[in-house]
């Protein structure tokens, strides 16, 4: 039987704590130890936790130390950190993601919300195996990007020509659809890099949400962009994903200090297919009609799906 993923929520405000502590309880993999002031959050080194969530409030500018011990003992036993700011401490935010913190989120903080985030920690882990990798094989080998431990580019390459390969011999339709988040300039702009950073998150968080389990594969593409590889799957296919994907992001709100702001993506299909086989560079071909379609998308004001 799989042990439950280890996760110490420090955080003075004891009824926030019992709050997410329950909720994690709740959902039967988690074993929640609750830590309430600042000498018991430095103490949390040893035994290290697997994941560990903490208000920055809590130790402050200690919260960086704690941050870069635990992971200079990466080595001895992986572990996940999430940091929870309040709003408005954006050089607070990026002085974290610098140390090494994996993901952070902002008070008041949605308890499924920071589920959600525990849960992309348990499988940055390799604690469990995702949907895309079951059997855990690139877990310890590839490199995760900190977002949502959604893969990076290099996983999405590799993954690809797999893919396709697979698609070639099968005779089957394969499908790569490019999603960019609209207005990521004017976003960091008038509201800095840390919240466009927690709106990409909000993002990548939908897009992990919507992909069909054992179907899908899901990974970075650029900085603000997701590429999603859809066996057996067609244009249509592939568009109907694309539009429920970007209906579910127009739902997304992130919290800034002025109010809320509603964020919208583009995307981009493009299809492996019959005419597509014998092509040399299918790859790079594939990835280019994508780029192309998400382009259109974006010239005709965003906020759509080009196919």
């Amino acid at each position: 039987m799989t042990r439950p993923t280890t996760v110490a929520i420090a955080q003075a405000d004891s009824i926030s704590r019992g709050l997410v502590s329950r909720v994690l309880r709740r959902w039967g993999m988690y074993d929640v130890i609750e830590v309430a002031d600042p000498e018991e959050a430095l103490g949390l080194i040893h035994p290290k936790p697997d994941i560990t969530v903490l208000d920055w409030d809590l130790l402050a500018s200690d919260t960086l130390e704690l941050c870069r011990r635990l992971r200079s003992e990466r080595g001895s036993k992986p572990s996940y950190f999430i940091v929870m700011f309040s709003p408005g401490d954006n050089d607070e935010v990026l002085e974290a993601l610098e140390a090494g913190t994996d993901d952070y989120t902002i008070k008041p903080v949605d308890p499924d919300d920071l589920l959600e985030r525990v849960t992309a920690g348990a499988r940055a882990l390799g604690l469990r195996g995702t949907a895309n990798d079951p059997d855990g094989r690139y877990q310890a080998s590839s490199r995760r990007h900190g977002l949502s431990a959604i893969r990076d580019r290099g996983y999405f390459e590799r993954r690809l020509a797999e893919e396709m390969a697979r698609a070639t011999r099968d005779r089957q339709p394969l499908a790569l659809t490019l999603f960019e988040l609209d207005g990521t300039q004017g976003i960091k702009d008038a509201y800095g890099g840390a919240v466009a950073h927690e709106v990409l998150r909000q993002v990548g968080a939908v897009l992990a949400n919507e992909v069909r389990r054992g179907q899908d594969v899901l990974a970075r593409y650029g900085d603000e962009s997701f590429a999603v590889i859809s066996a057996q799957t067609n244009a249509r296919g592939a568009k109907a994903l694309a539009e429920r994907v970007r209906k579910r992001v127009l739902e997304v709100r992130t919290q800034t200090e002025g109010g809320y702001i509603a964020p919208t993506c583009s995307a981009g299909v493009a299809v492996f297919g019959r005419r597509r086989w014998g092509q040399s560079e299918p790859a790079r071909n594939l990835t280019e009609a994508a780029e192309h379609r998400l382009y259109q998308a974006k010239l005709a004001g965003g906020n759509r799906t080009a196919a």
